[in-house]
């Protein structure tokens, strides 16, 4: 199963989720069969004009993730890319750490 994190800054477990998710710093992606992270960047959108959400959403897609996790609420437009997977999709987990939104909303 792969879990994709919206996060603030940093690459592991001790980075802080991100209340934004069209202009959060990044996305960190926990593979876990493999106990490996992947991190992909979301400068590009970070101080996007117009059309953060839809293109944070599309990247989120890209990962093939079973779930997101986002320390706020998704926008319209990042909600209607994302709705075309199969994805669990938490919202509002608060600025926390990878490794507590994981405790809290994985490994129950």
């Amino acid at each position: 199963m792969k879990i994709i994190f919206a996060v603030q800054k940093n690459e592991n477990w001790e980075s802080t989720i991100d209340s934004r998710l069209g202009r959060a710093y990044g996305f960190l992606v926990y593979n876990q069969d493999s106990d490996e992270f992947t991190w992909l960047s979301n400068k590009i959108n970070k101080n996007a004009g117009h059309g953060a959400g839809i293109q944070a959403g599309q990247t989120i897609l890209e990962t093939e993730s079973n779930m997101l996790i986002t320390g706020g609420d998704i926008g319209p437009k990042a909600m209607q890319v994302i709705e075309k997977s199969n994805m669990k999709i938490i919202m509002n987990a608060g600025e926390i750490s990878v490794k507590e939104a994981y405790d809290k909303y994985v490994k129950k």
